[in-house]
């Protein structure tokens, strides 16, 4: 299997993570990625990070916390005037 390595930003410094799944179906649909719905539940929790994601995949996902920090290892995917 191989995973793409994304390039994201956290208070200004840059980190890198994968996306492996989505509990928007159609958000996993046109990533490839697996469908879970069971992960909605965290965005109702208020349990999820935030991700902005941009139409350029140049540019860095902005991301309201970093890979390996305690407080989330979700995000709950926005994009800019969406």
């Amino acid at each position: 299997m191989t995973l793409r390595l994304r390039k994201g930003a956290v208070d200004g410094n840059d980190v890198y993570f994968i996306r492996t799944d989505a509990s928007d179906v159609e958000f996993a649909r046109e990533q490839g990625l697996v469908y879970v719905p069971k992960l909605k539940v965290l965005a109702q929790d208020g349990l999820a990070g935030t991700a902005v994601l941009f139409d350029d995949d140049e540019q860095p996902v902005v991301l309201s916390s970093e890979p390996g920090r305690k407080d989330t290892p979700a995000w709950r995917v926005q994009r800019p005037g969406g």
